[in-house]
């Protein structure tokens, strides 16, 4: 075999060579693609998964929220109607065991935030006006006070964050401002100078009536001859 077909043999086996090189590049290039898109796939599942399950637990918070204030306004009520009836120490038995539950329920109110917190949940801060970013109104009071216009008038279910995301939107009840029918702004525009003139005048026509009905009465009817 000359040199020449030496070489030539030596640059097809380099050729493919190089072919085969650039072939298991590329096999490694979309195998490292399809590995991290199954990753940012397992990722996104779990973080789905996890913030469903975070929903359902703040489902269960709206729940120990409503029974907190339950026995906070039926507690009270229990002890006056007791207080009547009972001795003293019954009535110290029971003002403690109201003080036990309030007191064990806000643990559990504090204790279940904790958990939330340690989960990256957290509660949204108050706020004094509605925003549609971050509020859903659930009910529309009117007020008559220009001021009051998208403030919160109450606070029907917390928001949250899950990290710097809002996890769930908070239920406000807003106001709206609505103003006074034009009759009731123009009586309250009346100057008070204008309103004594009126009550004036109405006087001075009742007394002028008054008058009329007693000139009518004093007068003399003729008498008939036989």
């Amino acid at each position: 075999m000359s040199t020449d077909d030496l070489q030539l043999e030596l640059q097809k086996i380099s050729s493919m060579l190089q072919s085969m090189n650039d072939e298991e590049k590329a096999h490694k290039e979309a195998f490292g693609n399809l590995y991290k898109q199954l990753e940012s796939y397992k990722s996104d599942f779990a973080q789905k998964l996890k913030t469903q399950l975070l929903r359902e637990m703040l489902t269960y918070f709206d729940s120990l929220i409503w029974y907190q204030g339950m026995i906070t306004e039926q507690l009270p009520t229990a002890q006056s109607q007791g207080s009547s009836k009972n001795t003293t120490s019954e009535t110290e038995t029971s003002e403690n065991s109201r003080v036990d539950i309030l007191e064990n329920t806000q643990y559990l109110v504090e204790e279940f935030l904790e958990m939330l917190r340690r989960n990256d949940v957290v509660v949204m801060p108050d706020a004094t006006h509605f925003d549609g970013k971050y509020h859903r109104a659930v009910q529309v009071l009117e007020s008559t006070v220009k001021d009051d216009e998208g403030k919160i008038a109450q606070i029907t279910r917390k928001g949250f964050y899950l990290g710097s995301q809002i996890l769930r939107v908070e239920e406000v009840i807003v106001y709206r401002y609505v103003p006074q029918p034009e009759e009731e702004l123009h009586t309250d525009s009346v100057p008070e100078q204008s309103k004594q003139e009126l009550s004036e005048q109405e006087s001075e026509q009742d007394s002028e009536q008054e008058s009329s009905e007693q000139e009518a009465i004093n007068i003399q009817l003729p008498t008939s001859e036989e």
